[in-house]
């Protein structure tokens, strides 16, 4: 696999790692556990974790689309090093593109409850984004040493 591929398919990784931790949590639920799908009850700390998996995709999954859109062109385009600095930055750029709908979600909601939601939550943008990244980095890094990423540095 190209470091390119490797760095394109980590991408999507906030968009299935949610989606695979409900459907484990779901199904132990459902089959073990005798509970509902959705009851978080069980370990404090691993419920914790998969709340903000899930509720990083249903608040911050359209500012971070946006930002797959054009990270997956800029990967596919521009040298290897540039491509891992954007991958560096882009909880930066995910927390500013969701300051900016949310903004723009305050000036078409007039709810006052609607607050929290559409601009304070950027610091768990910032935390679960910094997450994905240092996983993504440290595979980057393990691969990339063991020889199973072929990776050329300035043209990709």
């Amino acid at each position: 696999m190209s470091a390119r591929q490797f760095l394109k398919l980590s991408l999507v990784l906030p968009y299935i790692v949610p989606i695979i931790t409900l459907s484990l949590r779901a199904g132990y639920n459902l089959l073990i556990a005798g509970r509902r799908w959705g009851d978080l009850s069980g370990p404090r700390t691993l419920s914790i974790i998969e709340a903000h998996l899930v509720f990083s995709v249903l608040f911050g999954g359209l500012p971070y689309l946006i930002f797959v859109v054009f990270a997956w062109r800029w990967v596919g385009r521009r040298p290897l090093r540039s491509s891992i600095a954007l991958l560096a930055v882009s909880p930066l750029i995910v927390a500013a593109l969701y300051l900016g709908l949310g903004a723009i979600s305050l000036l078409l909601v007039a709810d006052p409850d609607w607050r929290p939601f559409a601009v304070g939550l950027w610091p768990q943008v910032l935390l679960v984004g910094y997450s994905y990244v240092v996983v993504v980095l440290g595979a980057y890094w393990v691969l990339r040493r063991a020889v199973f990423l072929e990776c050329h540095l300035t043209t990709g």
